[in-house]
């Protein structure tokens, strides 16, 4: 079990008071008036607070010894992660947009500060937008577009309810404005790379579990799609080079296509509309879908990018360098994003003369020619070694002493080239709230962006409390997954995971069954603490935070080891309770306190919970008692997963399996005046 750090004095100032005040009989008989009005019971008070915060500042001593060692092993904390989201833009007609990799946009919480979000990579714009989607099932066209524009939740298949051979479905583009100058020529529709991406339903996506080997190595598509376009040459469908990394609609994902080569509008047989569109349409050409893996789509949406919630800075002089072992040069903003900061030590231009390196790294006779490196720490460099280190979280760039790592020459520029900063809890946005692109690229003013999901994935920096709470599983592990307290340890220092568990030898695949190498990790979400938040649904786990996991704890596994991660299997909790209160009391408060106890009872609360910890009916009777004003309960219905309990079972444990958690909902509380008799 972890250290903790021993108190060395728990004297209070009551205390210390209280004992100075026991001593005044024995040592000034004389003294006899203790009424807070003494001049002396003041003194005693004074003297009393001081030694509070000597003793105060001593009891912190543990801790920062214990802060000390963690900085000599290396440890830091862990910088702010960034939010990740997804962002539609809707063009209007008048031509193609191409917005570069980093271009940023600005989201507008309500009633917080502004943030700050950067394309993850670059997104070419069709001119015109997509406003149709039909389905063809094999035997009739059905227009979906009402459901793919619903935003409350309602699916559709996309290749119809029995896919088949033959079976499609149909992307519309609209017409490109008439009042154009140059008009726009159809070879100007569509850039040559679209970016589609299908949104599953959330509810249904979350928590499922996932393997590492299908995040890793995607199993094949049970079927063969082809994605095509109207040639108005030829007359004819012609195929589209695709990257589907949904796999056939199995998953929420990116597709995209190339540009559809002299693409004419009209409208294919089946499909009435008035006006004629540009076409895209995907074909199952072969093979079939499982029984029970038809896939349901919430809704695609066509010209959408990922955005994080980073700021590019470029070009920031740090300060020159004075020729002194151990320098440090911080960054103006923070916390920084480690993989993104190039940093460049340079010869000042001004003062160079000519002829003179610009660079460090240039031709030297009398040092490496090798760039300057990050490094985690000075352990392993020698003394010519061009290493630098980064606190990320405080943003401070340390060069080295000469004996570990070598000191920049004085004179030399320190220069930022570019390095990102950001992210936070903060930048959990929410829907439709990343609406202004800022970009001075031609077309981009006439785009209008938004994002249909919230962001996700955004933690604040480490605090200290996290990070010694987490430090003796860190180097319990470290960094390799062999024990379940291994894999536990390394899940949480995973952004986004509040709590999680490894359970051996179980495959969610075969529930019941031992399964001789596998391992499943267990993850719950962070979230809001607070019960309203909470009431309605189970916290479960994304499937991007699953796949996440996924992909860091893959790597620190041993070769031979199944990894699956999911999310808990919820034992849903549902109290009736009529209870009697003081008839003094005002009944609606009463119940607001009782339903609030009940929701942030360890019981309940699947955040203060140990997974698999079996669930007593009876300890709810505590916990309502537990409410002031309460004097009786009178009755007490538990359903748990809908099944009332009898009286037999509310005396027995209800069991809940390794991967479980119990989690209470609607709950339904009746108060009664209580009657004296």
């Amino acid at each position: 079990m972890p250290l903790i750090a021993p108190k060395l004095d728990e004297r209070t100032f009551d205390s210390l008071l209280r004992d100075a005040r026991l001593r005044i009989p024995q040592y000034n008989p004389e003294w006899t008036d203790f009424n807070e009005s003494d001049p002396g019971i003041t003194l005693l008070q004074l003297y009393a607070w001081l030694t509070e915060i000597m003793l105060f500042e001593m009891n912190r001593l543990p801790d920062l010894n214990y802060i000390k060692f963690l900085q000599m092993i290396g440890m830091e904390l862990n910088p702010a992660q960034p939010a990740i989201a997804h962002v539609t833009f809707t063009p209007d007609g008048s031509g193609t947009v191409s917005l570069p990799q980093y271009s940023r946009l600005e989201a507008s919480p309500p009633g917080g500060l502004p943030v700050t979000f950067e394309l993850r990579r670059g997104l070419d714009v069709t001119a015109t937008p997509l406003t149709a989607v039909w389905v063809f099932d094999g035997s009739r066209f059905y227009d979906v577009t009402a459901l793919n524009n619903d935003l409350l939740g309602d699916t559709f298949p996309p290749l119809g309810g029995q896919p088949a051979p033959g079976n499609m479905l149909y992307l519309g583009f609209d017409l490109p404005q008439q009042n154009l100058n140059p008009p726009l020529t159809a070879d100007k529709i569509f850039p040559p790379r679209i970016s589609l991406r299908v949104f599953m339903q959330q509810s249904i996506t979350a928590g499922e579990p996932q393997s590492a080997s299908e995040v890793r190595n995607p199993p094949p598509a049970p079927v063969t799609l082809v994605w095509e376009a109207y040639h108005a040459d030829f007359q004819r469908w012609l195929p589209l080079v695709v990257e589907d990394k949904t796999e056939a609609f199995q998953r929420e994902d990116y597709i995209f296509l190339s540009a559809p080569p002299r693409p004419k509008a009209m409208n294919p047989p089946g499909i009435t509309l008035e006006t004629s569109l540009y076409w895209i349409r995907c074909r199952l050409e072969s093979g079939s879908y499982p029984s029970g893996s038809i896939p349901r789509i919430d809704f695609i949406r066509a010209n959408v990018v990922e955005v994080e919630s980073l700021a590019t800075v470029t070009d920031e002089l740090l300060g020159s360098s004075d020729g002194r072992p151990d320098q440090v040069f911080p960054l103006s903003r923070r916390p920084i994003q480690p993989d993104s900061l190039i940093l460049e030590v340079r010869q000042n231009e001004v003062d160079a003369s000519p002829g003179a390196a610009v660079l460090l790294t240039q031709n030297a006779p009398d040092r490496d020619n090798s760039p300057w490196q990050r490094k985690g720490d000075f352990l392993g460099s020698k003394a010519r070694d061009q290493h630098y280190t980064l606190n990320a979280t405080t943003g401070e760039i340390r060069f080295g002493n000469g004996i570990n790592g070598m000191v920049p020459p004085a004179g030399l520029e320190i220069v930022a080239r570019s390095y990102r900063y950001g992210g936070g809890t903060s930048s959990n946005v929410g829907v439709n709230v990343i609406t202004s692109l800022n970009s001075n690229v031609q077309g981009a003013a006439a785009l209008q962006v938004t994002n249909e999901r919230s962001a996700v994935g955004g933690t604040d920096e480490e605090s200290v409390e996290g990070k010694t709470s987490k430090a003796p599983g860190q180097l319990r592990s470290l960094g390799r997954a062999v024990s379940a307290d291994d894999y536990e340890a390394l899940a949480r220092q995973i952004g986004g995971v509040a709590k999680a568990v490894a359970v051996p030898l179980m495959n969610p695949n075969f529930p019941g069954i031992a399964a001789p190498g596998a391992v499943t990790v267990v993850i719950v979400p962070e979230g809001e603490e607070e019960c309203a938040n909470r009431r309605s649904a189970p916290p479960k786990p994304s499937s991007n935070l699953i796949r996440e996991v996924l992909r860091s704890l893959d790597s620190k596994r041993p070769i031979a080891t199944e990894l699956y991660v999911k999310g808990p299997d919820y034992t849903e909790v549902c109290v009736t309770a009529t209870v009697e209160v003081n008839p003094q009391a005002a009944f609606g408060a009463v119940r607001d306190s009782i339903l609030k106890a009940l929701c942030e009872s360890p019981i309940l609360d699947p955040y203060k919970q140990r997974f698999g910890q079996d669930f007593y009916p009876t300890n709810l009777y505590s916990v309502i008692l537990s409410v002031s004003e309460v004097r009786a309960v009178k009755r007490l219905v538990v359903k748990v997963n809908g099944n009332e309990l009898d009286q037999a079972d509310m005396n027995q444990p209800y069991p809940i399996n390794p991967d479980g958690l119990v989690f209470g909902l609607d709950h339904q509380i009746i108060v009664k005046p209580a009657s004296d008799s």
